[in-house]
């Protein structure tokens, strides 16, 4: 299959009829997979090198820019790196036996932000010794899970020119007490509005949080409805009502891709008031016949999420980058693996939200 130039991935029939959206079929067909390595993001600019520009802060925005308005990477099932053997404490979980379908990331929290994250995607439910774990399904993690969002807050704390999103997603009535325990840094979260109705994210702009001091923000997923009325309601938003986001839910780089072009292709939705979250994960997969047959015998490493996360990354980037073509900003982009270029395009990513906010630097200070 030939390759196609930097940014022609787009067929004849597209290119005719740009508000068309593209069919799972069409698209397979369509978009070739190309080095990334040999990719500049930027079409306006073909010859310059994305790399070597320093980051952009988000700090470095104009003051009217609004949160829902940043392009930012994210981590889906941030906590599963304690699933990992060097990592499990505590008593039998089946993810700790068999890590391969339960684990996401391999770097912890401070690790992924290093690597650029700012959206943590963590599922959290408190075991029978009031000990907080991270869970994914039916598995929970080892260690505590408490402690290991201190050190991140505590990290987010020190990087104040930069949005660190949280979110929070419990099990039964965990969100009350586990909220509570994050006191400490009260004064770095952005309230919303304590005396009833639920202020829209719309409101908030880098100059009234950021600037203000405030780059912490938490969504929360599945509280106890009194927290939902009582007072710690004004430090956190609720998940539901504040994102625009679907699980493609498919074992295919290509039907991941057509479902993130179609789903967030529909200028419709409301983006000024919510954040947009691409999620690009895929389930796990099993891997075909080993040459190896004492791998092919390892249950544990034949089921794995890092599978489809290698081989398929490139395809479902290529359907991200073809949806920033079509002029759509991408908001949050959910990923496996933060920081594991074998696993995941952390890289590019990185290189693709750190375009689009430069270009809303420029239609912002128009």
């Amino acid at each position: 299959m030939p390759k196609t130039s930097s940014y022609d991935i787009q067929s004849k029939k597209q290119r005719k009829n740009q508000g068309e959206l593209a069919t799972p079929d069409q698209d397979a067909m369509d978009l070739q997979v190309m080095p990334l390595s040999r990719r500049n993001l930027d079409p306006e600019n073909p010859d310059r090198s994305p790399e070597n520009l320093p980051p952009l802060d988000h700090a470095d925005l104009p003051p009217q820019t609004r949160l829902t308005q940043l392009n930012m990477l994210g981590s889906h099932d941030a906590g599963t790196y304690l699933f990992s053997k060097e990592r499990a404490q505590g008593g039998f979980s089946l993810g700790k036996t068999w890590p391969g379908p339960f684990k996401c990331q391999s770097l912890d929290l401070v690790g992924q932000a290093e690597a650029g994250i700012h959206y943590f995607d963590l599922r959290v439910e408190r075991d029978k010794s009031n000990i907080y774990r991270f869970f994914h399904g039916p598995s929970s993690t080892g260690g505590d899970a408490l402690e290991e969002v201190k050190k991140l807050l505590r990290y987010a704390t020190e990087d104040e020119r930069n949005l660190y999103i949280l979110k929070l997603h419990f099990k039964k009535r965990d969100a009350r007490h586990f909220i509570r325990q994050l006191s400490a840094f009260e004064q770095r979260i952005i309230e919303n509005n304590a005396s009833g109705s639920e202020n829209p994210l719309g409101g908030l702009t880098i100059d009234n949080t950021i600037g203000q001091n405030r780059n912490i923000l938490l969504l929360v997923k599945n509280a106890e409805g009194s927290i939902m009325e009582g007072s710690l309601k004004r430090y956190f938003w609720d998940y539901d009502k504040n994102t625009n986001t679907k699980w493609a839910n498919q074992a295919s780089g290509s039907g991941t891709g057509s479902h993130i072009l179609n789903f967030h292709g529909d200028r419709g939705v409301d983006r000024e008031n919510k954040f947009n979250i691409i999620q690009t994960n895929m389930p796990m997969r099993a891997n075909p016949i080993s040459k190896d047959f004492d791998y092919f015998l390892s249950l544990m490493k034949l089921f794995s999420v890092k599978n489809l996360a290698a081989d398929q990354k490139e395809q479902v980037a290529n359907f991200v980058r073809h949806l920033v073509l079509r002029g759509v900003s991408p908001g949050i982009i959910s990923i496996d693996y933060a920081g594991d270029d074998d696993r995941s395009d952390t890289r590019l990513y990185n290189q693709l939200v750190d375009d689009q906010n430069r270009k809303l630097t420029n239609a912002n200070n128009v």
